[in-house]
């Protein structure tokens, strides 16, 4: 496997890890399923603090418990993704009735869904978000989303000063047949929709907040599989193609060299 197809693969583990791992129910349920405190499926983890004979330690109110562990909150642990080096701190923490989990990446675009191709700027607003996201500010995750579509567009050759001429652009450019090849495969209504949160999210909407409860873990998770989609159409694909075609190439070359002598 060539080191595109990797790091493309490996931004969709870390996605479905997260998935998983990123509530406070499925740290506890993987650490029931697993039955020890060091390892569940893709992703090793360990505490700093576990009571195993069932005791309790002073807190401050709650406690993290699974089956006969408890630890007091704030209580601390480590992700390690076992397929690559996606690292995370965690911390389950009380937040008025309930707990809540912040994962907290080690590596820059670790939190995000960058793949291998993803330009800089890009990957920069996509860690922000995850990074957002990790602490259930997903109201200014999704903020960060909409300004990483704003940069991919501009890197895809679109320079409109703002995100909402751009997408005009681009359907200008679709209707006139000269739009890039993914925006054919990619339907524009997707960015439309992205560019519409991002309106809702950073806007006040005349003083309505009750736009925001539309910005839960689901919704993160929906925009943050857009972008995998993109990513792949834009940069990992053609990347891909490119890499298979110059090895192809350097093939026929040798051959045609030795047959020459």
């Amino acid at each position: 496997m060539g080191k595109a197809r990797q790091d493309s693969a490996r931004a969709q583990r870390i996605v479905e890890c997260r998935l998983i791992l990123d509530t406070v129910d499925g740290l506890s349920n993987a650490i029931h399923d697993s039955g020890v405190i060091f390892g569940s499926g893709n992703v090793n983890i360990r505490s700093a603090l576990f009571d195993g004979q069932g005791g309790s330690y002073t807190g401050i109110g709650l406690q993290f418990k699974v089956l006969s562990l408890s630890t007091p909150v704030p209580a601390l642990f480590r992700y390690t993704c076992i397929q690559c080096d996606a690292v995370w701190s965690v911390v389950v923490y009380p937040s008025v009735n309930d707990l809540q989990i912040a994962l907290l990446p080690a590596h820059f675009a670790v939190g995000g869904v960058a793949s291998a191709n993803t330009p800089k700027g890009v990957a920069f607003y996509l860690d922000q978000a995850a990074r957002c996201h990790s602490v259930s500010a997903n109201t200014a995750a999704v903020s960060m989303l909409r300004s990483a579509l704003e940069w991919l567009l501009e890197d895809q050759g679109f320079t409109e000063k703002m995100l909402g001429p751009k997408l005009v652009a681009l359907d200008k450019a679709l209707r006139q047949g000269t739009a890039p090849p993914w925006a054919r495969e990619i339907e524009p209504e997707y960015l439309q929709v992205i560019k519409d949160l991002g309106n809702v999210a950073i806007h006040t909407n005349s003083g309505d907040l009750a736009h925001q409860e539309a910005f839960d873990r689901k919704l993160y998770r929906q925009v943050e599989l857009t972008f995998l989609e993109l990513l792949e159409a834009i940069y990992e694909r053609p990347a891909r193609r490119a890499q298979r075609l110059a090895e192809l190439k350097s093939a026929a070359d040798h051959k045609s060299a030795k047959k020459g002598k």
